[in-house]
């Protein structure tokens, strides 16, 4: 304790950058602290509930109190809502009149970046100029035939959908069959489970898992045969908040051992409707499986639903979902350095096999390829929007994220949102010196519509043909 006191009279008198050169002086400017030290406060304005002599009195009262500035909030915050409709010619003049008061003050003054604590967007951001998130769908043929049909149009969370490419490859072995071609016997510890639903390929038709409030749940699948598997891919039919997965299996359906738990508690803020998790465990050959989830809640509350469950005995990338940064945060608990079989990688993908089909889909989706003799697979890839928008603010101020990643998204928000504040002609300093984002709540976006480009121009080669490891293959 003497030796840190030591060091911090040592730190006081001879300096740290940015604070006073010795005690007395720091003592000495506590009272009455520069404007450079002076605390800002968050200004909410709640609902609608605001006037030009209320704008008045609270910045008065803040310079009164010795605060510094004042950061702009619009919430509606569940408050009856007042006479002031967002983004009307009513609330822009009372926002160039705060503005101009706090100048008058010597206050700092910061405008929020959209309406509500959180995010970049409002109803003027168009969904081709909002947050982009890539997906994909997968078509197997088998080769030596013509081939002309509709490709699985990729899942999206909005009406919003554009192509990327469409690529095909051998089919790596081991799936040249779809799970449900194994025709496992499906049951659970609870009731009301429509097993064909979670293996039919169609993520739209969905299964009740049951009371969050209950017992951990099991889904089990009984094979005729020994199955072997390392990869597990679970989709869940509504934002999962947070969880528990386990892969346990059997031989005889009595005894089962724990092969690994999956998943642990992953990210509360997950970006979309549907949740997709991919796990490696160590390869197993069995004829029970038994999938086990415990307390997983929905964001939001209510009873979580399952959309699809896969099996593969091929590896996929370990927790696909968050290195390709569908999501945010990686799961707390997780194996982040999971190993997989060497062995099996080597009848992966091969980068040179992969062959661009882009050019033989037409715009409504259907493919035409002479395809070559074996098993392919055909990836299509595009990118939708994420649908999220900016809250909590009224509906009139409520809209689409922008795109992060494009200036031109940026550009749309700013020049639509904050332009109109400003008086003809006048720069943006002049009213508005800081613009802030308050909380980030608006989840991932990893992909924008100048990507491909962009990443050619930094990296120096195409990302095109690496495109299947963001679907979870290795190349």
């Amino acid at each position: 304790m003497k030796k840190f006191i030591g060091m911090l009279a040592v730190l006081l008198c001879y300096g740290i950058p940015g604070l006073p050169v010795c005690a007395a002086e720091l003592e000495k400017g506590f009272p009455a602290p520069p404007d450079s030290a002076k605390p800002w406060v968050y200004w909410g304005w709640c609902n609608g509930n605001v006037t030009k002599e209320g704008i008045t009195a609270d910045l008065e009262a803040m310079k009164r109190v010795g605060i510094g500035g004042a950061l702009h909030m619009q919430l509606t915050a569940s408050i009856p809502a007042g006479p002031v409709k967002d983004l009307s010619a009513q609330w822009r003049d009372l926002m160039r009149h705060a503005a101009t008061e706090a100048k008058r003050l010597n206050l700092a003054f910061s405008l929020t970046s959209s309406l509500g604590y959180t995010g970049g967007g409002g109803p003027w951001i168009k969904p081709e100029e909002s947050m982009q998130m890539l997906t994909y769908s997968e078509t197997h043929v088998t080769g030596g035939s013509h081939f002309s049909g509709a490709l699985k149009r990729p899942y999206a969370w909005t009406d919003y959908y554009s192509d990327i490419a469409v690529l095909a490859f051998p089919t790596p072995t081991g799936e040249e069959h779809p799970f449900s071609a194994f025709n496992p016997k499906i049951t659970a510890n609870f009731e009301g489970l429509e097993g064909s639903k979670i293996i039919d390929g169609n993520e739209k038709t969905r299964c009740k898992l049951g009371s969050t409030n209950a017992a951990s749940k099991y889904i089990q699948f009984e094979f005729p045969e020994p199955f072997t598997a390392q990869t597990l891919i679970v989709e869940f039919g509504g934002t999962i908040a947070r969880g528990v997965i386990s892969i346990q299996t059997s031989d005889n359906g009595n005894r089962f051992t724990t092969v690994a738990d999956v998943a642990a508690q992953w990210n509360e803020e997950l970006f979309c409707k549907l949740v997709r998790i991919t796990v490696q465990f160590p390869r197993s050959t069995s004829r029970y499986y038994r999938i086990n989830f415990q307390h997983i809640f929905p964001r939001g509350g209510g009873t979580p639903e399952l959309a699809e469950i896969r099996l593969l005995s091929t590896p996929r990338i370990h927790y696909l979902e968050h290195k390709g940064g569908f999501v945010g945060i990686y799961p707390i608990g997780s194996d982040a350095s999971f190993n997989a079989d060497k062995t099996i990688l080597a009848k992966g993908i091969v980068r040179k096999d992969i062959v661009d089909l882009s050019g033989k889909m037409s715009a409504d989706g259907v493919l035409t390829w002479d395809v070559p003799a074996g098993q392919w697979t055909i990836l299509r890839v595009g990118h939708a929007s994420t649908g999220m928008k900016n809250h909590p603010a009224q509906p009139e101020a409520t809209g689409l994220e922008c795109d992060k990643l494009d200036p031109r998204g940026i550009e749309a928000q700013f020049s639509r949102f904050i332009d109109p504040l400003l008086a003809k002609g006048a720069p943006l300093e002049a009213l508005f010196p800081y613009i802030h984002i308050d909380s980030w709540e608006m989840g991932c976006q990893n992909w924008t519509g100048i990507f491909r480009a962009a990443f050619k121009k930094r990296r120096g080669y195409d990302l095109l043909p690496w495109l299947p490891v963001l679907a979870g293959g290795y190349i």
